[in-house]
């Protein structure tokens, strides 16, 4: 409690509110927490809002300064009148944009507490693959070594992969995501068959699944060219795509160059993904770098087994030859033969599967990373309590 009688107020900040990883583990840690203990506000910087509805359905306010791009200098200040409404007692931000923003603000609407959560490796967020990214890498990395508050990671490879860039790094705390298996059960609204015969595949062909922003993190012209492998061995397969992003052009021309279209669709974002999840065979990712991916989590949760890249904190989930296989990035071919592995051997895939989503239910609760960071919230307000008496 922030004091005898109130609830620790938690404001979630966060540069958007699309179908992503981040806005994954803010609904789930919210749905999972005490609400007595905690009341929520979730804030979005950015206009990009698809997926708000998952806040709103939890009865939690959600808020926006409704910012055109994250220099909008006309519309920045409004976000320090949204946070002095709610007065948190915790500022939580999200990324990169929101670090800098919460940072920035801090002293202007009564100094709360920060945490803000590491959501990816360092080389996602110190990418410099423009001027724009330069600066804000430049700026973070001071931000973040004058951090006053928290730094949370999602799993140890993140907050190892910050040790080259942050002379504090060892202080980063470690907080796993964690899947609501609730959610996932909840999720699970039609037949396996039903799904197939909407997308127009047939009973017995097996699926291959994968779920991820279409960017360059995710690397799906390797997962397209493994594909490319695995029909030219005649195998009858499908490959299902879910996700929107800047590459979806270039990889639907990619489809149309190597013949595809008989293997791959390309469904773009989609609500029902558990439900594809529960009509496919194999969860596949192709990515360069991860964090620690939820759609990874949730195709564990339903029991798929998997086949990934061994990136970020992906070989501390997946065990190798017991969950799934993991293979080097930006190998296609490495990638094709895993695939055709688990497609082969039915018996085989069935197995890590379950054992995918034993260890999911057992290492990766949200419930169990919900009790992590409200602990966390309850020592941060007890300390802000007890520095203003």
């Amino acid at each position: 409690m922030a004091d005898g009688n109130d609830s620790i107020r938690v404001m979630h900040l966060v540069n958007t509110y699309q179908y992503g990883g981040a806005e994954t583990v803010i609904r789930d840690l919210i749905t999972q927490s005490d609400q007595q203990q905690t009341q929520y506000q979730v804030c979005a910087l950015l206009n990009r809002q698809e997926a708000r509805h998952w806040i709103d359905e939890l009865g939690v306010e959600f808020v926006s300064p409704g910012l055109c791009h994250p220099l909008d200098l006309v519309r920045g200040p409004g976000l320090a009148g949204l946070i002095r409404r709610f007065r948190p007692h915790i500022l939580h931000t999200h990324l990169p944009v929101s670090d800098l923003y919460g940072w920035g603000m801090r002293q202007f609407v009564g100094k709360p507490a920060l945490v803000t959560t590491l959501h990816n490796i360092a080389g996602y967020y110190y990418q410099q693959d423009n001027r724009l990214r330069h600066c804000q890498s430049r700026v973070h990395r001071w931000v973040m070594h004058h951090w006053p508050g928290t730094i949370v990671a999602i799993s140890e490879a993140v907050r190892q992969s910050f040790s080259r860039y942050l002379h504090n790094w060892g202080q980063i705390v470690v907080i796993a995501n964690g899947i609501d298996e609730q959610r996932i059960e909840v999720g699970h609204q039609r037949s396996r068959q039903s799904v197939r015969t909407e997308l127009g595949l047939s009973a017995e062909i097996p699926v291959i699944l994968s779920v991820g922003r279409l960017e360059k993190q995710k690397n799906y012209p390797h997962l397209l060219r493994a594909v490319h492998l695995l029909a030219d061995h005649k195998l009858d397969f499908a490959a299902l795509i879910v996700g929107e992003g800047s590459q979806k052009v270039n990889l639907q021309q990619m489809i149309n160059n190597l013949s595809l279209h008989k293997y791959v669709q390309l469904l773009g974002a989609r609500e029902d993904v558990i439900d594809l999840m529960n009509a496919a065979d194999c969860f596949v990712m192709s990515s360069l770098w991860e964090g620690l991916p939820m759609a990874l989590l949730e195709a564990m949760m339903v029991g798929l087994p998997i086949v990934s890249t061994a990136v970020g904190a992906v070989p501390e989930v997946i065990q190798d030859g017991v969950t799934g296989c993991l293979v080097p990035p930006q190998n296609p071919a490495a990638l094709a033969q895993a695939l055709e592995q688990v497609l082969s051997n039915p018996t085989m895939a069935a197995s890590w599967g379950q054992q995918a989503q034993r260890r999911a239910r057992t290492h990766y609760s949200a419930a169990t990373m919900a009790a992590q960071y409200q602990q966390l919230y309850r020592e941060l307000a007890t300390a802000k309590l007890q520095s203003t008496q």
